[in-house]
């Protein structure tokens, strides 16, 4: 509810968007919810904090920063992006004014490269990021953005998987050795 500062986000998700200069004339998918609410302004400004774009066919997000202060009235209110499931190679410059961000679903793009992710260090409040299902993913990327909490690989996940057996017999093993067990 609005009392409780709860709001629905802007979502724009799933409407094969390819540009996102189009969020400025498309209509967001509105469900009706008692738990929140999304809403105008009195300068006909989106009231949320939270925009989703993902499962279109963007690949151009330069833009983004002018979009959104087209829609939010600034770019400060905005602190939850997904831009999952696209089809973006590259982190524009530009994003360097969303400095509110906390959380960025970018999963299932196309970023490659480290210096693609590196440019989200100008987003100091980032503390969440999701890269899987880009090339990038085989790369160690949280030691070069230290404000990120939370990095959500599935590589890390794969890599637990299968040695987590390993590290379980590893662990029996030493505990047999400490307490002079083993033969």
């Amino acid at each position: 509810s609005e009392r409780s500062g709860i709001f629905q986000p802007l979502d724009y998700s799933f409407l094969n968007i390819k540009n996102v200069s189009d969020l400025t004339v498309c209509c967001p998918r509105i469900i009706p919810s008692s738990n929140s609410v999304i809403k105008k302004d009195i300068n006909e400004k989106w009231v949320t904090r939270t925009l989703k774009i993902n499962n279109n066919q963007i690949e151009d997000i330069s833009t983004l920063p002018v979009v959104v202060h087209e829609l939010f009235g600034d770019t400060s209110s905005l602190t939850w992006l997904d831009i999952s499931c696209n089809n973006i190679p590259s982190i524009p410059n530009s994003f360097s004014s969303l400095k509110h961000l906390k959380i960025i679903y970018m999963h299932g793009n196309k970023i490659a490269t480290l210096q693609e992710v590196i440019k989200l260090r100008q987003l100091p409040k980032l503390t969440k990021l999701t890269l899987h299902g880009n090339p990038i993913e085989k790369e160690k990327v949280m030691s070069y953005i230290s404000s990120l909490k939370q990095l959500l690989l599935t590589m890390l996940f794969r890599f637990l998987e299968e040695h987590t057996s390993q590290l379980s017999l590893r662990h029996h093993q030493a505990n047999y050795v400490a307490f002079g067990q083993v033969s």
